[in-house]
């Protein structure tokens, strides 16, 4: 399978928790800072997929827009987020050639920022050079949050299965570590459409190098395991994005 996206819109207001935008595009990962008390962020992309399944014998092509919205309420640690996936492709198997089309997500959900490492920053040190450019083993400490929503399925939808439920829960963990100025790794462990008859477990991973104010790299891991009439099935998908960040 392979999905390009990139980064479209990024929209803030008022100020932010952090002093810089905190997007979560254009991986599909989810940062463990939310964007600040009353600040409301858009973000929005568009991508292509091309799919082929050899056991399920079918091949689809096209192309879909996601849409998120972020809301800071309450206090600077706290988010509600609106995620929307909207999906048109050609599909084709065995006695079927037809189109599709329809939102393949709509979740709603908040985060909450529980564990911060980094408001207790070390003061840099005015009398020892090495002591301020020396290793730091609480690198390796996260930032922690979690989060909990609930996905919506609005109608008819191609890109379900028949027996989802009109609503099912989603909760993740979330966790973010900063390696000096440059490195970001941010990992999402997720529990999604419990209580259906196709739970799953998933993870992402993502690394992430800036190398300018504008320009970044990162590495993306993505691993889902679908429980199926109490059957394992797993699908791992590795993604290896360039994109172009800036604020």
């Amino acid at each position: 399978m392979l999905v390009a996206g990139f980064l479209m819109v990024s929209a803030t207001q008022y100020a932010q928790y952090t002093d810089i935008i905190n997007s979560n595009r254009p991986g599909k990962s989810m940062s463990a800072f939310s964007v600040g008390k009353t600040v409301i962020q858009a973000e929005a992309g568009l991508y292509g997929i091309s799919e082929k399944h050899d056991l399920l014998r079918y091949e689809a092509n096209g192309f879909g827009t996601e849409i998120d919205v972020r809301y800071g309420a309450f206090f600077d640690q706290f988010e509600f987020i609106l995620n929307t996936q909207y999906q048109y492709d050609w599909y084709e198997a065995p006695l079927v050639n037809d189109t599709r089309g329809g939102f393949k997500q709509i979740t709603v959900g908040a985060k909450y920022l529980v564990y911060d490492p980094f408001i207790k920053e070390d003061k840099p040190n005015l009398y020892s050079w090495k002591a301020n450019h020396s290793f730091k083993w609480n690198q390796f400490i996260p930032a922690v949050a979690v989060y909990a929503g609930i996905n919506l399925k609005i109608g008819t939808n191609p890109f379900t299965f028949p027996t989802d439920r009109a609503i099912s829960p989603k909760v993740m963990v979330i966790t973010q570590n900063h390696f000096g100025t440059k490195w970001v790794w941010v990992n999402n462990f997720i529990a999604d459409k419990y209580m259906t008859d196709y739970p799953s477990l998933g993870v992402i991973s993502t690394l992430t190098r800036g190398f300018n104010m504008r320009w970044s790299g990162f590495l993306e891991f993505q691993g889902i395991k679908v429980i199926i009439m109490q059957i394992p099935f797993s699908v791992w998908v590795l993604l290896t994005w360039f994109g172009k960040i800036s604020s």
